[in-house]
């Protein structure tokens, strides 16, 4: 049996994710209603982890008084207790993600968005401050005054660079999203990839061709990153900040938008006051029309290739692929229509 028709199998796995050696990596929720993590290797083995216990993260083990939010075996864990949240990570690995953290406090300090605060660093894990709020993707209708916070705040965020930022250009994001195509035909995940090869390979090409400056970003800003107390903004888990594209950021949170419609969270008004205000954004940053719209279609097929792994994607999966195969044109049609 196959990694993929063995997750498939699993009652209770909310996330996955390709690993090397064939492996598939998950998260699922037991019987108990505890976030627990394992693997699936290429002949279909399940390990599963003991709950809050990793080998290849040494600091992890289970607490009455913390609560695990993330759990991707051998790679990472997140854990919440009181006002403290901790990363558990190899040995090593915390120094760049503690530099990213210090980097994001002071371009949020400057654009006057809420941020994690580092509190203790060691070899295996960093602790930060809780940022308060919820989800802007839980908000609905009354977050949408977060919204409006982003587009005043976030050109700040991409104006203020720290110094010694890693680039990610358009190469880089191009080859992000061959590297999802790939995995996904590696695991089989679906049987019609090759039709969706030539749409795919366009976007890459595209992404590649386009030309815009780097500013500060996030490269994983999506609603659930972005928090709201209903008062002030934060935005959470900066591991991966860089100097990219200023379209990059803005179209995954359009592509973010559109996919909770596909999946029925979100209802239409909602959608469109959204993708009306990243629009602003879009202006407000200097992004064309046409630079915007190749950066969402790349979005929405990376987005379609890490959902594909999932096995609670099924059941709107073949929507969200018509709406990345569509034509280019219908890309940005909100945002062509906002702007007349």
């Amino acid at each position: 049996m196959s990694a993929m028709t063995m997750l498939r199998e699993l009652p209770g796995v909310t996330r996955a994710w390709p690993d090397k050696g064939h492996r598939l990596l998950f998260e699922w929720i037991d019987g108990a209603g505890r976030l627990r993590a394992g693997c699936i290797n290429a002949q279909g083995a399940v390990q599963l982890a003991e709950p809050s216990r990793d080998p290849e993260l040494p600091t992890l083990a289970p607490s009455p008084d913390a609560r695990l939010l993330v759990h991707r075996l051998g790679r990472r864990a997140v854990t919440a207790e009181g006002q403290r949240i901790t990363k558990h990570l190899p040995v090593g690995k915390p120094a760049g993600v503690a530099d990213a953290l210090r980097d994001a406090a002071r371009a949020c300090e400057r654009a006057g968005i809420a941020h994690p605060r580092l509190l203790e660093e060691s070899g295996c894990r960093l602790s930060m401050t809780v940022v308060p709020g919820q989800p802007l993707a839980q908000w609905g209708l009354p977050g949408i005054e977060g919204w409006q916070q982003l587009v005043e705040c976030w050109p700040r965020v991409c104006a203020y660079d720290p110094g010694g930022l890693r680039a990610h250009g358009p190469e880089a994001e191009a080859q992000t999203l061959r590297r999802w195509f790939l995995r996904a035909k590696e695991f089989g995940v679906r049987a019609d990839l090759d039709r969706l090869e030539p749409g795919i390979e366009a976007a890459c090409r595209a992404v590649t061709e386009s030309c815009s400056p780097l500013v500060v970003a996030h490269r994983d800003l999506h609603p659930g990153q972005m928090l709201w107390d209903g008062q002030r903004l934060g935005v959470v888990d900066w591991d991966t900040m860089c100097l990219a594209p200023a379209a990059l950021d803005v179209a995954n949170l359009w592509a973010h938008v559109e996919l909770s419609r596909t999946q029925r969270q979100w209802e239409e008004d909602l959608a469109e006051l959204v993708l009306g205000l990243l629009d602003e954004l879009c202006t407000r940053l200097g992004i064309g029309p046409v630079d915007f719209g190749i950066y969402v279609r790349a979005a929405r097929w990376r987005l379609a290739m890490v959902h594909a792994f999932r096995p609670a994607a099924l059941p709107w999966l073949d929507d969200w692929l018509s709406l990345c195969s569509a034509p280019m044109h219908s890309t940005m049609s909100l945002s062509e229509r906002n702007r007349s």
